[in-house]
């Protein structure tokens, strides 16, 4: 079996891990996606010092054939959350993978 037939398992939300995702640009309406809003703390110890930082690193992955459309700018709204695409990637698997920054 490809992996490509197996892309709607990952994607559909009864199976906990896809999320609902409404596109307004383009106007998609609800296409289910992986979401990930991974947290990352960038703290880093220089002898007696410390430097704090922290940062979320916020995507969604869909299949392609979903996603028509979606490109850098495209708005869209994830858990009541809105957000703006900073970079489309198709990974050549048949997904694409949308960097996200809230809108």
């Amino acid at each position: 079996m490809a992996f490509s037939d197996d892309i709607n398992y990952f994607t559909e939300t009864s199976n906990a891990f896809g999320v609902v995702v409404n596109w307004t640009t383009p106007a998609l309406g609800n296409v289910n996606m992986l979401f990930d809003n991974a947290y990352f703390d960038g703290s880093r110890k220089f002898g007696s010092r410390t430097s704090y930082g922290e940062t979320r690193s916020t995507s969604c992955t869909g299949a392609a054939s979903d996603l028509t459309g979606v490109s850098e700018g495209s708005l869209c709204t994830i858990e009541g959350t809105d957000y703006e695409v900073k970079n489309a990637e198709p990974d050549g698997q048949g997904m694409i993978i949308c960097t996200l920054k809230k809108a």
